[in-house]
């Protein structure tokens, strides 16, 4: 969700720390744009910088590597605490090998197996 704020950063209403406007470059902003979303708040003005811009996607960046790494960790992590079984581990090895040679996907598989269950289990 994203608003658009016409802050007297001076002013009750929006509060910033004096710092935080200072190294942010949001003093005497007329205009700022509010993306939100759950677990995430973006306040940036309404025009950039093209070094700003620059700035901001390498920020991006960073984040999305600690991101990604925070979820390859927590993926690796619960795979060692939780005994899935797989369920193609049932299929015959030569029918799984044709069926993979002939393009099928593994995860696909492994879906419709799963949807399958959950059909006959109700």
């Amino acid at each position: 969700m994203q608003f658009v704020i016409y802050p007297d950063l001076d002013k009750p209403g929006l509060t910033l720390s004096p710092l935080i406007k200072v190294l942010s470059g949001l003093v005497g902003s007329e205009k700022l744009i509010c993306d939100v979303q759950k677990g995430c708040v973006l306040l940036s003005r309404d025009e950039l910088s093209v070094k700003e811009a620059l700035q901001m996607i390498d920020l991006f960046q960073e984040k999305i590597d600690s991101v990604v790494l925070q979820l390859v960790d927590a993926s690796n992590e619960i795979v060692n605490t939780v005994d899935v079984p797989d369920l193609l581990d049932h299929v015959d090895e030569d029918v799984l090998d044709d069926l993979l040679g002939c393009g099928a996907s593994p995860d696909g598989l492994r879906l419709l197996l799963a949807m399958e269950d959950e059909e006959i289990e109700e």
